[in-house]
């Protein structure tokens, strides 16, 4: 079967998958949604956060790491009520929903594996380079910028499953996977995934709305979250974080659209860009 024909095949069983309520999308952690859920309340007593957070090992040692990250090397011996503290409730919603899609791109299937992990580094630079773009501009909020960067993949290696399920039931003369074949198969029905991964997730409108626009910019609403995501996107490409092939004029086109649309000089550009690779091991790492 032809790129071309699965595209077709995927994109009706996921958007009848929608439609009927029945795609499969993660579940946040019981540890995370309980937190998130604290957290959304303006005056959370950050104590009851701590003491769901010691809940998580991996939580609470991600958490102890970025708390100490913030103070610059800091007492390594804190505990986890001080560091909540000390990163404060965005910070800490933030980092929790980082640790939790992080897991989506992780694939037991070692056809995968490697490029979802590709993928994730491609969605850290976004997510970092979002949050730097949004500072910059000043009219945006810089964690919603940081998660609509993270996110804005996050429907690939859930598509990417899905192409696996329908593969193990075919039969196995009509079509192989290779990375890069399940890379074009899932450019085509990622957004809608995503979509409803934000949704489900409860992510703010303005994260949920990027990811459904950012894969083209809107000049109708120059400083857009989606606009921010979309040009984000276009230097992480050229940095050459991103895994399987891209057409490498096209991204070039979206970066000059993005520089003239956000009102970016070539300066701003350059320090965006300046030791991407370094800062996307520097999080993956932590």
């Amino acid at each position: 079967m032809s790129a071309e024909k699965l595209l077709g095949v995927l994109r009706e069983i996921i958007l009848n998958r929608v439609e009927k309520d029945t795609l499969v999308i993660p579940s946040l952690p019981e540890v995370a949604t309980r937190c998130l859920e604290l957290l959304r309340d303006e005056e959370v007593d950050l104590r009851q956060v701590s003491k769901l957070v010691e809940r998580d090992p991996v939580l609470a040692t991600r958490l102890l790491r970025h708390a100490t990250s913030a103070a610059g090397g800091g007492d390594a011996s804190i505990s986890i009520q001080q560091a909540t503290t000390r990163l404060g409730s965005r910070n800490v919603r933030t980092l929790i929903l980082d640790a939790s899609a992080q897991q989506i791109f992780r694939s037991r299937d070692q056809r995968i594996a490697s490029t979802a992990r590709q993928l994730w580094e491609h969605s850290l630079a976004v997510a970092l380079l979002s949050r730097d773009l949004a500072a910059i501009l000043g009219e945006l909020d810089a964690e919603a910028a940081y998660l609509a960067g993270l996110i804005h993949d996050v429907g690939k290696p859930i598509a990417a499953a899905i192409l696996l399920e329908a593969e193990r039931a075919s039969d196995k003369s009509r079509f192989t996977l290779t990375a890069d074949s399940w890379l074009a198969v899932v450019q085509g029905v990622h957004r809608t995934i995503g979509v409803a991964l934000a949704e489900k997730w409860h992510l703010p409108e303005a994260v949920t709305q990027a990811i459904r626009d950012s894969s083209e910019f809107d000049s109708s609403n120059r400083h857009s979250l989606g606009n921010v995501v979309c040009f984000s996107n276009s230097v992480a490409k050229l940095q050459e974080l991103y895994p399987g092939t891209f057409d490498k004029e096209d991204a070039q086109a979206l970066l000059m659209v993005g520089r003239s649309l956000l009102g970016l000089d070539d300066d701003v550009i350059a320090r965006l860009s300046s030791g991407l690779k370094g800062r996307v091991t520097t999080e993956y790492a932590a």
